[in-house]
């Protein structure tokens, strides 16, 4: 088969109400971080999803769907596999990094902070992934990436859509453009990264794509 471009496209989940059943928006969030629980998506988002999937142009018949297997992004998945016609497949290494809330803010930091804890909470967190305070190393969400990037340059479709997590994207995407580098510079991080924003919209995200791949060759 002749080379062709292969699309690489990643999106985050529609957007939810941080705060899970019985708990306070700060224990909600570092359950969350921890891995225990995802809030599912806000209801009303199904035309926002479909329409984001229809602007991208891609062909059901030329694409294949993975998914982050937290409730979030299953939800989002569910609209755009019924949208498209096609299924979808888990992929663990589109999870975000566990991390514990507790280890770089606390309770006390959260409230205190008041309307700006999330600008706060970001930059500390960016802070925290970079001295490997996570459960998972910088390093080892540097493998996860480019291996996952190596898997899904083999697929025979031509555009692979993958629904993910915000915060994990961005560093993918610093990976994707600044290579190890944010590894090691935590200026080249942060710039990339810039933690004084919300990565991305709603139903934001990026892409890459990679050409001279044979198409269906494994």
């Amino acid at each position: 088969m002749a080379d062709q471009e292969k699309r690489i496209i990643f999106r985050t989940s529609a957007p939810i109400t941080y705060q899970l059943p019985g708990k306070d928006i700060y224990e909600s969030i570092r359950t969350t971080g921890l891995g225990d629980q995802f809030p599912h998506i806000n209801t009303g988002h199904v035309q926002d999803i479909t329409s984001t999937i229809d602007s991208l142009g891609i062909s059901p018949e030329e694409t294949v769907i993975f998914t982050a297997t937290t409730e979030q992004a299953l939800d989002t998945t569910n609209v755009i596999t019924q949208h498209l016609g096609i299924p979808a497949i888990e992929d663990p290494a589109l999870n975000p990094p566990r991390f514990d809330l507790a280890d770089f803010m606390s309770p006390e930091d959260f409230r205190i902070f008041g309307d700006d804890k999330y600008n706060v909470l970001r930059n500390r967190y960016l802070r925290a992934f970079y001295e490997n305070r996570f459960l998972e190393t910088k390093e080892d969400l540097y493998l996860r990436f480019n291996e996952l990037i190596e898997r899904y340059s083999q697929e025979e479709a031509r555009t692979v859509l993958a629904v993910s997590h915000a915060f994990l994207m961005r560093f993918y995407e610093v990976f994707h453009t600044q290579g190890d580098i944010a590894l090691t510079d935590y200026t080249v991080l942060s710039k990339t990264w810039n933690p004084d924003q919300n990565p991305y919209g709603r139903l934001g995200g990026f892409e890459i794509n990679i050409t001279n791949i044979p198409l269906g060759n494994k």
